[in-house]
């Protein structure tokens, strides 16, 4: 992978790039594309060697994959 690193003319943030995904110091950018080797990722994790204050934000990132996986099978 390629990084970049530039300030944004417009509103000072450093903006932070590799390939495709890229980070505009508030967001990170991913490309759809990648939603399902992130499913991957997520769903090897041992549940259980998350701390249980974590375990929820977790879940709520596997059901936004979920949704994101959804909507670009609509249609298909």
């Amino acid at each position: 992978m390629q990084k970049n690193l530039y300030l944004n003319k417009n509103t000072l943030n450093a903006v932070i790039q590799r390939d495709d995904l890229k980070y505009d110091g508030k967001n990170l950018i991913i490309p759809s594309y990648w939603v399902g080797s992130l499913q991957d990722f997520v769903s090897a994790v041992n549940i259980n060697s998350i701390p249980e204050a974590d375990r929820q934000d977790l879940n709520q990132f596997k059901d936004f994959l979920f949704d994101i996986e959804e909507y670009n099978n609509q249609g298909n």
